[in-house]
């Protein structure tokens, strides 16, 4: 099915976000959360973006379809 890519990575939304907030947790020089924080709500804003392009091709592909 198309939009199976999209519903796993949609699925996998709060595994994806604990897994950003501990790659930002290492990536972060100290040991503050406000910084940890700086650090993952970008990545985690890129990770729905990523959902969101998704979205668009495989609706883009469906009216393409249609016509």
């Amino acid at each position: 099915r198309r939009d199976a890519r999209r519903q796993r990575v949609h699925a996998q939304r709060r595994h994806a976000v604990v897994a950003l907030m501990v790659l930002a947790m290492i990536l972060t020089p100290s040991a503050d959360a406000i910084t940890m924080l700086i650090m993952a709500v970008p990545l985690i804003g890129l990770y729905e973006l990523c959902i969101w392009v998704l979205w668009a091709r495989e609706r883009k592909k469906r009216v393409g379809v249609g016509e």
